[in-house]
């Protein structure tokens, strides 16, 4: 199980047995798939995801966080911003850009960390799907948020992050 076709086929297995409730196998094929980490990080984000799923967020969130390895992100426009990854420490005079991960729902999803992540810096701005940025911006009028499509200001920005790498930042 080394080329590509076979690790994707195996953690697309992982994921089916994993639907299937057959939870005790699921993990056994995904142990085998982690001991292929650097080179295929698809099955790291589903063991990531099987982790969560059981509870197991120590062990889930850094293998969820491996995602960001994956082809679909590495070709996202925002993957690709030359600034740090936000890793949570706090700096009152640093901006942080949060945009969502893939779909509509992930800026939901995360939306309780927004605050927090306010608190730790001096400035947010919130990427959102094209036609929710009034909501946002009245649920969180400390905010900046930006449509897609806004430009977005890079050079004033020093931090970006995934809005669903927040809950591993704040663990």
């Amino acid at each position: 199980m080394h080329n590509p076709q076979e690790l994707l086929q195996a953690a697309k297995r992982a994921v089916g047995l994993t639907y299937d409730g057959q939870f005790f196998v699921a993990e056994r094929l995904f142990k085998q798939l982690e001991q292929h980490r650097p080179e295929f990080p698809e099955g790291l984000f589903e063991y990531g995801c099987f982790k969560l799923l059981h509870g197991d967020y120590e062990a889930g969130w850094p293998l969820f966080e491996r995602r960001i390895e994956m082809r679909v992100y590495l070709e996202k426009i925002v993957t690709q911003i030359q600034k740090p990854y936000w890793d949570g420490r706090p700096s009152e005079k640093a901006t942080l850009l949060i945009h969502r991960d893939m779909g509509f729902g992930d800026v939901f999803m995360a939306a309780r960390y927004f605050l927090m992540a306010s608190e730790r810096l001096g400035r947010v701005l919130l990427a959102v799907p094209l036609g929710a940025g009034r909501l946002f911006q009245k649920a969180f009028p400390d905010l900046e948020v930006i449509e897609d499509g806004d430009p977005i200001p890079i050079n004033s920005v020093d931090f970006h992050i995934h809005s669903l790498s927040l809950p591993a930042v704040f663990k």
